[in-house]
């Protein structure tokens, strides 16, 4: 079996469980069983709300060009969101974090838009002659 079909049988045998949805979701056009029916389920509760909110707010588009998030349980947006997500919402531990990375990666300080942002100078000062800082900054706040 083909690494992707083996994926999704793997989701759809503790979706039940974890979940508690059906599946046969909506995905491009077509009901699916590795797609809840409850897109927002796909979030982790402790941030479900608040995550949704920003996304609206900054006019963030969940992928693929909706306006909610996707039910999809092999999304990398929704796994990305639900493992980096919490991180915005305790800067404390994303500077521990970074920390225990490098010892050049000291600050992790939430800007007026509510990105964590981390200072391309101090981070890279040693690479800083390889570093773009405002394409960086750029690329960060494009993604994130």
């Amino acid at each position: 079996m083909p690494y992707r079909e083996d994926q999704r049988e793997r989701v759809i045998n503790y979706r039940d469980k974890i979940f508690r949805d059906p599946g046969n979701g909506i995905y491009r056009g077509i009901e699916r069983p590795f797609v809840l029916r409850n897109a927002r389920l796909n979030l982790w509760a402790g941030i479900r709300e608040d995550a949704i909110d920003y996304f609206n707010r900054n006019r963030i588009v969940w992928r693929p060009g909706a306006n909610e998030p996707t039910g999809h349980l092999l999304s990398s947006q929704i796994a990305c969101v639900n493992h980096l997500y919490p991180l915005r919402q305790r800067p404390d531990l994303a500077r521990e974090i970074l920390k225990k990375i490098s010892s050049a990666w000291r600050t992790a300080l939430e800007e007026p838009k509510k990105y964590i942002v981390i200072s391309p100078r101090e981070l890279f000062s040693d690479l800083s002659s390889c570093i773009d800082s405002k394409a960086l900054s750029a690329y960060l706040e494009s993604r994130y």
